[in-house]
């Protein structure tokens, strides 16, 4: 040590296996830290953690990109919030960005550590977003959530990767919703406020559709929505509606749906004389248990219900109760 400072110590310069060993007795979190110093460092990490989950990127008064790491032994939440979107015009563009981290979760289940800062010098946001998805060894973003909308949607669209599923909250403006579904085409759509024209974009082959917010479907609608999974709240859909819809499906419409989900609000009672009118179908006792695989790997169980068949065989095991609820799920070969 010279005047009071401390030596460097020459850690990259060791021999491969000393340098992974020494990353590897490392205290977890030092080594997600010492993973920004280099791409060198990256690579020394990403060998020494045993898994990471995929990453969330989040747009709301700043741009947070959230995940997991863990490596066997320890793990933890990380939150990497970039607080210099205030200047939203320039962000894209600016090199020396220096987010703040914090994480939770580690030691302690409910513990929140303090935020630090990470500086690494010419990193940009496509620089950090690019450093996680290294982490997370995948080429997609699992989620992107908007919650507001961001200066220049098509600058932004052109940084991100894939995206697997898509949510769009309530703050976020009407007037950049058509160009946001336009620009982003995920597996999975979540929408969580009201939209005149999102018929238009249910026509693509969704793996799942899902929404809080009550919508005034109509049969037309849901006979042209092609995901596999459908989960919605929606307004008034009555029992002629759901008879309808069955001796469609019947007939061979809504042939990608493995499984429908309707919460139904201010509706009359769904009375079920109605609801099978016409349909052959098979009652089956509450005490009969029923376990299977359907949309996206999703397992259920299911007591009772009732049971119908498209036209090529396809089973159907159908839940509803006389007032809220009418749920669907189809039995696949794979099932």
């Amino acid at each position: 040590m010279e005047g009071g400072g401390v030596d460097r110590f020459p850690l990259l310069r060791l021999p491969e296996n000393v340098k992974m060993l020494t990353v590897k007795h490392m205290d977890l979190l030092d080594a997600f830290k010492f993973s920004f110093l280099s791409k060198r460092t990256l690579h020394l990490f990403q060998q020494r953690i045993w898994k990471t989950t995929s990453l969330i990127v989040q747009v709301s008064t700043s741009i947070s990109l959230m995940g997991q790491c863990w490596d066997g032994t320890a793990s933890f939440i990380y939150q990497i919030k970039f607080r210099e979107y205030d200047d939203r015009k320039h962000f894209l563009d600016s090199k020396n960005l220096n987010p703040t981290c914090q994480i939770t979760g580690y030691h302690a289940l409910l513990e929140v550590r303090p935020y630090f800062q990470i500086r690494r010098h010419g990193y940009g946001f496509q620089d950090y977003l690019n450093h996680f998805l290294i982490l997370s060894e995948t080429p997609k973003i699992e989620r992107l959530v908007f919650k507001e909308e961001v200066q220049n949607l098509e600058r932004f669209r052109r940084i991100m990767p894939t995206i697997r599923e898509l949510e769009v909250c309530d703050q976020f403006p009407d007037n950049s919703i058509q160009d946001l579904l336009r620009l982003f085409v995920p597996e999975i759509l979540q929408f969580h406020r009201e939209y005149a024209n999102i018929e238009n974009h249910l026509v693509n082959n969704l793996d799942a559709f899902s929404t809080r917010f009550p919508w005034n479907l109509k049969l037309d609608n849901l006979l042209t929505m092609n995901a596999r999974d459908i989960n919605m709240t929606v307004h008034q859909f009555s029992a002629i509606y759901l008879n309808r819809f069955l001796k469609l499906w019947i007939r061979g419409a809504n042939r990608r749906l493995e499984h429908l989900e309707l919460r139904i609000m201010n509706s009359p009672k769904l009375e079920k004389g109605r609801i099978w009118k016409g349909i052959k179908y098979d009652g089956v006792p509450e005490d009969v248990r029923r376990e299977f695989q359907y949309a996206l790997n999703m397992r259920t169980t299911t007591y009772g219900g009732f049971d119908i068949k498209r036209k090529d065989g396809t089973l159907a095991v159908i839940r509803t109760d006389e007032h809220t609820r009418f749920e669907m799920f189809v039995i696949t070969k794979n099932s």
